[in-house]
């Protein structure tokens, strides 16, 4: 079967603490974040792990992967495939995440984050300003090319709450996050069935499936005008999300308070329905008229 895999890494966090969680098979190991950090698909965790899975290290030995006398496991020289095709790329692309956050700490916000997952930069000069540009190049927004060959799939910004004002936010972005807009979801009640749908053939009941229909159309386009035009059909929709989703998720957290669950649940999927609806029709619009005409036609409205 045409199935690529690798082993994951995965952040895990609550709003008072944060975990780097990387796999190497059935080993794993596990670092807390005491910073800004960001990871990428490739192994990231030396010798500051703070816990380890039982036989990581006896397995790394035994393999001739690791020595007793080097001292405490580096996990990720132990386990990462460093000669594999995906190393370069994961490489640059974590240290473009570790050095946008490390410079924004102290002003990161929902903003910060959705732009540093759509950035193009190709990571060779790591602390360089956001890119729009279409990349021609590995970048943390992948686009598909015969040399890259693979895309972005989804993306995901989790806005959590320390102070217990609201509800978490989760923002989430489908295919390539560029071409796309962020919508708020809340686990407070079921998602929109069109955001659940999809398997491995094309469904135009799948939100999913149109926006990779909507990137694939873009990328015929190399001057890059349909992808601006794209940004410049999504733009006040996400400006517009970006104060209602926390306004709803303030009053839905009184609600819940006052002991009115299925209430303030109903707010949740009526607000999150609205918003698939007009993703969808924004979607089919861009599909029939084209991204340059629909950007011309919500210009004139």
């Amino acid at each position: 079967a045409d199935v690529g895999t690798y082993d994951n890494g995965f952040l895990v966090a609550d709003p008072r603490e944060a975990y780097v969680i990387e796999t190497a098979g059935h080993e794993w190991a596990v670092k807390r974040i005491e910073s800004t950090l960001g990871i990428s698909n490739i192994h990231s965790i030396g010798a500051d792990w703070e816990r380890l899975s039982p036989s990581a290290e006896r397995h790394a030995i035994g393999q001739g992967w690791w020595r007793p006398e080097q001292g405490r496991l580096h996990f990720a020289e132990a386990y990462c495939d460093f000669s594999s095709r995906q190393f370069g790329g994961g490489s640059r692309r974590r240290a473009r995440s570790c050095a946008v956050l490390k410079k924004r700490r102290g002003e990161i916000d929902v903003r910060t984050m959705m732009a540093l997952l759509r950035d193009h930069s190709d990571g060779k000069d790591p602390e360089e300003s956001f890119r729009e540009e279409p990349p021609t190049d590995i970048s943390i927004c992948w686009h598909y090319t015969e040399e890259v060959g693979v895309n972005t799939a989804a993306s995901l910004v989790a806005d959590l709450c320390a102070d217990g004002s609201r509800l978490p936010v989760l923002w989430c972005s489908f295919y390539s996050p560029c071409l796309g807009v962020f919508l708020p979801l809340f686990i407070e009640d079921q998602i929109p069935a069109a955001l659940t749908v999809g398997d491995a053939e094309p469904s135009d009941e799948s939100l999913w499936w149109l926006f990779r229909k909507l990137e694939h159309a873009v990328r015929q386009d190399p001057s890059g005008e349909a992808a601006a035009a794209v940004r410049a059909v999504w733009r006040d929709f996400q400006d517009e999300m970006l104060e209602t989703a926390y306004q709803i998720a303030a009053e839905a957290r009184r609600i819940i308070d006052a002991g009115r669950a299925e209430e303030a649940a109903q707010k949740l999927t009526d607000y999150m329905h609205r918003n698939v609806r007009r993703a969808r029709s924004t979607l089919q619009d861009m599909l029939t008229q084209g991204p340059l005409t629909a950007a011309a036609d919500s210009r004139t409205e």
